[in-house]
Formats: C-alpha cells, structure tokens, sequence
C-alpha cells in the first residue's frame, strides 16, 4: 500500500526549485562568462591610424550591444536572484534522518547476542524503565513498549524473520512517497486554480513556444539571417560588382526593413543626408556612390534608400547627423557585418 505526504513546510519544494533552477543557471552563466573571456581581437597592426579608427568603432558597437537588455538578460537576473533567495532558506533547513529500527541498540546489545545475554538485559531494562516504578514520567510507557517489542523480536522466530527482511517486526509496512509540493494546492479551494495553470502551461504556452520556434526556423537561417535576404542576395549579387552596387544589394537586406524604424521625417531627413553625401568627396575623386541615388534604382522602397544613404555616409565618415537618424545609422552598423558575411 502507497501513502502520499506534501511538503507543508516548503522545505522540499525549497530543494526542487533549486534544482529546476541550477538545470538552467549552470550552462547559461557558463556561456555569457566564456563570451566575455574567449571574445576575439583581431590581427595587429602596427602604425595603422584607419586599423585603430575601426577597433574604436567596434568597440563602440560592442558597447551598444552590451548597454541593451534584453528578455533574456531580465529572466537570468530573476533567475539568480530567486536562486539566492532560495539558498537563504535552504541554510535554515535541517535535514531529518529517519533512524532503522534496531532492537539490539533498544536493549543495548551487540548484534550477534546469545539468548541469554537477551534474556538478562530484557529483565535489567524492564525493571528499571516498568511504568509502574516510574509513574511520574510520560515517555517511560513508549520506551517500556519499545523494550518489549525488540525483547520479542529477537526472541520470537516469526517476527525476528519479518524484522530481518522488511526492517520491521510488524512486517512489510506502506510504502511513503514525498511530493515537494504543498498539500493546499490540491484542495478543493486551489485545485482549480491548479489545473488552470496546467491547461495554460500545456495547451497554450508550450503550442506557443513549439509555434514561435518553428515560424523562426523556418523564417530564419541558422545565422539568424532571415531566408528572404539570402534570396534576395542570390538573386542579385554577382562575382564582380562595384561598390555602390554592392551598397545597392546589402542595404535591400529585409532586416532593414524589420528593424529600422521609419518615421515621418526621414523623408525630409534622408533627402538632406543625400544631398550632403552629393557635395562631399573623398581623396579628391568625385563622389560616384551619390550618382546611385539618382539613377532609377531597383531597390526603390523607402527604408532601402534610407538604409543605403546612412551606409553610405558612414563610409565617407559624415557625422553631423541628426539625433533619429544616428540611432537608426548604428541599428544598420550592427546588422552589417553579419550580412556582408553572408554575401562573401
């Protein structure tokens, strides 16, 4: 027969969400410590001003990155912070040891005892603990009874067999299973709310999950690089292409689109920008990367003439730019480099 016992005192669920916890932290922590120490550096190069203009740019990249929280960085401090909450009250549990059963420790005997040294310390131990000696003390009547029993375990061949294959004289007794969850939850007033969450978590969130996963896989690469671009890029990339075609190319990326925001005023942002890209030149050469903006292009959509002006003003280093744009230029800086290594 199998009884169940709930973890009233939470110790146990203390212990089993420390555990669901540590599944989780242990490989997580280990991957965001081994990207801060393993992070690459590139080749030296010695005396190069444009190598340490483009190492202090990348930093700056890194940094945005790193000032960004995501969901995943707010549920890994919540997860630590749970955890050391759990561990303080995991210090004040005191673990009970259940004792065996032993009717030689009862009588005070080494295992192995002859009868009659059973027989002589059964009759020292019931004379001196008998209940009708000692009147006044309440626990003498259990301990007299513990006496009795281990007196006629070892005494008795029936019962010494019970004792010697289940742990017990009274035999094969129930078997107890613990469930580190409080016995409340499965009352009549919270069993509800129980299985609500039950529904929730298996015929909701987990579909959900399975669903988003899937739609991801299937929207994106296994470089995070959405399928459309890839398609985009094989159509229209060839072996040999100028740079502005190339510009032309990258910034048609769909990513641009996804997660550049566009506003009301990049139109007259952005035709501004392009007419300060026409009057600046590079190393005395005329600037040729402006004359893709007036040609008819084919990647004509707002966000991939907004997404190749602010390329293009990085490459010939036009910084005055106002606020909005700044940011959606660094947004584009940051989806760059993973598109470039797409296309080579």
């Amino acid at each position: 027969m199998s009884e169940y016992s709930y973890d009233d005192s939470g110790d146990n669920t203390t212990i089993f969400l420390l555990s669901g916890l540590c599944l989780y932290l242990v490989p997580a922590t280990y991957f965001r410590v081994a990207k801060f120490i393993t992070t690459p550096e590139g080749p030296a190069r010695d005396g190069s001003p444009f190598y340490e203009f483009t190492q202090k740019k990348k930093c700056k990249v890194i940094e945005s990155k790193e000032r960004k929280w995501s969901i995943h960085d707010v549920l890994f401090g919540v997860a630590w912070l749970a955890t050391i909450v759990l561990l303080w009250k995991a210090s004040g549990i005191t673990a009970t040891v259940q004792e065996v059963w032993n009717p030689y420790e009862i009588l005070g005997l080494d295992e192995g005892a002859t009868p009659k040294e059973i027989k002589s310390a059964y009759r020292k131990l019931s004379l001196v603990n008998h209940p009708d000696k000692n009147p006044e003390n309440e626990t003498i009547h259990e301990l007299y009874m513990e006496i009795v029993k281990a007196h006629q375990t070892l005494t008795d061949d029936a019962v010494r067999e019970n004792w010697e294959k289940f742990g017990h004289p009274d035999g094969k007794r129930s078997t107890e299973y613990g469930i580190a969850l409080p016995e409340f939850l499965i009352s009549d007033t919270y069993k509800w709310v129980v299985l609500a969450l039950y529904f929730l978590g298996i015929m909701v969130f987990m579909p959900v999950v399975v669903a988003q996963w899937w739609w991801n896989s299937k929207r994106y690469t296994r470089d995070r690089i959405l399928r459309q671009t890839i398609n985009l890029y094989y159509q229209f990339l060839r072996p040999q292409m100028t740079t502005a075609q190339i510009v032309d190319v990258v910034t048609a990326a769909v990513e641009f689109q996804d997660e550049v925001p566009q506003r009301d005023t990049d139109k007259e942002q952005v035709a501004a920008l392009i007419k300060l890209i026409g009057e600046t030149k590079l190393e005395g050469q005329a600037n040729d990367l402006m004359a893709r903006f007036s040609e008819n292009q084919v990647f004509d959509a707002p966000y991939c003439i907004k997404a190749r002006a602010l390329l293009t003003a990085h490459m010939f280093r036009i910084t005055d730019l106002p606020a909005e744009l700044h940011e959606d230029q660094q947004i584009i800086l940051n989806l760059v480099p993973n598109l470039i290594q797409v296309c080579v």
